[in-house]
């Protein structure tokens, strides 16, 4: 397993702050401390989302963020927002400032010998 940070939301102003882990990840798969994107990743991986709840391949996570978005959204539930210049605030999960772009850039942290993690939005790494 690996943690994913996102480095990169293609936001000047927000802070993004937002872990994932990789399951079945292999020595070889992901590069530790390396940017890279969401479709550098192996197809055999597995992305769990405890926030959003959702367990799925890379290549289904941008549609499966997207669908609980929209049901947030439906559902009344805001999101929580960090900005770098201005006090946090509640927008929509629609709104422009919770966006993460597929092309938004994360780097790997291994969480033990054989346990990775993403983690998004810690510009510290």
């Amino acid at each position: 397993m690996d943690v994913v940070d996102v480095v990169d939301n293609g936001s000047d102003e927000v802070v993004a702050d937002h872990a994932l882990v990789l399951v079945g990840a292999k020595p070889g798969d992901v590069e530790l401390d390396k940017k890279l994107r969401f479709s550098d990743l192996p197809d055999h991986v597995l992305i769990v989302d405890r926030w959003l709840g959702v367990t799925c391949s890379p290549q289904e996570y941008f549609s499966e963020r997207s669908r609980v978005m929209e049901e947030w959204e439906q559902a009344g539930v805001p999101v929580l927002v960090f900005y770098e210049s201005k006090p946090a605030e509640f927008v929509s999960p629609l709104s422009k400032d919770n966006e993460l772009p597929e092309d938004s850039i994360f780097s790997v942290i291994p969480l033990s010998l054989d346990c990775y993690g993403i983690s998004l939005g810690d510009d510290d790494l």
